[in-house]
This record gives structure tokens, sequence and C-alpha cells, in this order.
């Protein structure tokens, strides 16, 4: 099991006080909108946002002070369907009763500024005046970009009980056709967990 203290840089004697300051530290070291594409990371973001809603329930069972808030949503993972993206949430019941804001970590994707997508750029022969094709060096032969960045999507009620949102062309880049897939949110509940009929809002 992942040690959620290591995770937000803390001792096992860390106060509900110490768990906030490193949580917003840390947050904004990870997050695209604060820490730039260089120094962003997704899988970190989550981690760290884990291990907050853990140790601020285990801090608060144990008798600490405070009382730990319930996170409105939780990242559970991605998963991939061709070009679609997969992300999916866990709302608490708490908030899937009124209209929801969430600003999410995200990699787009685009054709590569480079060899526009195609992979390959045309370089000069050693020693001659022809030209051949080699990978492209930026994108190591993929054709594809990425930068960190972010999704906000806004929720109300009734699109968190159908289960899932489309938002078209933030899925995958794929240059063989220039045309980029969805990124589909799935948003779990226990209200809609067995109630999920597959109707889809777009937005």
């Amino acid at each position: 099991m992942e040690n959620h203290y290591q995770t937000l840089n803390l001792s096992p004697q860390a106060t509900i006080q110490d768990v906030k300051a490193s949580y917003r530290r840390l947050v904004k070291q990870y997050h695209p909108d604060t820490a730039g594409d260089s120094r962003a990371d997704v899988s970190s973001f989550h981690k760290v946002h884990e291990a907050y809603r853990s140790l601020m329930a285990e801090l608060s069972d144990s008798g600490q002070r405070a009382k730990a808030p319930q996170a409105p949503w939780r990242f559970e993972g991605l998963s991939e369907n061709g070009v679609d993206v997969i992300y999916v949430l866990r709302i608490s019941r708490e908030a899937a009763a009124s209209d929801l804001h969430l600003v999410l970590p995200w990699k787009a994707e685009e054709a590569c500024p480079s060899c526009l997508g195609q992979g390959r750029t045309l370089t000069p022969m050693f020693g001659g005046g022809h030209l051949h094709r080699s990978p492209c060096l930026k994108c190591q032969g993929r054709g594809i970009a990425t930068r960190n960045s972010s999704v906000q999507v806004d929720l109300t009620p009734g699109m968190i009980a159908q289960g899932l949102v489309r938002m078209k062309g933030l899925g995958h880049y794929d240059p063989r056709q220039a045309r980029r897939g969805d990124l589909v949110i799935e948003l779990v509940t226990e209200r809609n967990r067995s109630e999920f009929n597959g109707r889809m809002y777009s937005a």
C-alpha cells in the first residue's frame, strides 16, 4: 500500500494542519495551471489528491480536533477505447446533488509542429546533396506533440446522474487520419452505479 505520508513529504506524526499545508504546496507544484508545462505532473497530482483525502479521513477518525471534509470527487483511473480516452471520477453523494465545477489536469495532443504529424522529416544525406526521410527527433517518430493542460467541466445533477459526459476533440490525436478522439468522463456515484442506462451528455 502506498505511504500517503511520504507522498505528502510528511512524518507519521503530522497534524491535520501539516497535511493541509503540504497539500496546498504540492497541488501548486504539480497542477498545470500553476506549475507550467515543464513541471506539471498529472499522475503526481492525483497521488497527492488521494493522499490528502485518505490522511484527512484517517486523522479525523483518530480523534484530532478538525473534521476531515469529504472530497466532492476523486480520480479513479484512465482507460482507452481507440482514440477516445475515458477518465473515471467518483462523485460523492452530496456533490452529486448540486452543480459541480471541476478543473482536471490533462495532457493535450496535437500534430507535431516539426514534422506536421508525419513522424519523419527530410534531412541531408552525409556527403551528398540528397535528402532522406528520418524519424522526427522532436516527437520520436510518433507524429504527436503533447503539452500539459487542464480541462474544465461544469456538471449539473442531471448530467452526473446520467453517468457519462463526452467532450469532443480532447482524446488522443491520430496523425494517420489527422483527427482527434474524444474525452469521455465517466461519473460514478452510488446513485447512478446501478441505474446507468448508457445515455450520454456532450459538453
